[in-house]
């Protein structure tokens, strides 16, 4: 079997909530449903990842907890503070 990475980003933002920094930054009402459709859409396409890693910003942190909720993964959630606010190399 071969193996698959699936990368998506956070849901939309909410800039006009209450956060005291970047790093806690909540989901908008519709990246919260964005991330629930997401879930869904890769249990549907039998696409469910076997491993689950998200940043530790708020807003990435709920929308992996979303997708997984939704759709039914089954799987640990792995958080991270080593992929906020990093970069692509070789680009």
């Amino acid at each position: 079997m071969q193996t698959q990475l699936i990368l998506f980003r956070h849901g939309k933002s909410d800039w006009d909530g209450d956060f005291d920094s970047d790093h806690q930054r909540p989901v908008a009402k519709r990246g919260l449903k964005a991330a629930k459709a997401v879930g869904k859409f890769l249990a549907a396409a039998d696409q469910i990842p076997d491993q689950i890693i998200t940043s530790s910003a708020l807003r990435a942190k709920t929308t992996a907890e979303l997708a997984i909720a939704a759709g039914d993964w089954q799987r640990t959630l792995q958080v991270t503070d080593a992929l906020y606010d990093t970069t692509p190399i070789g680009f």
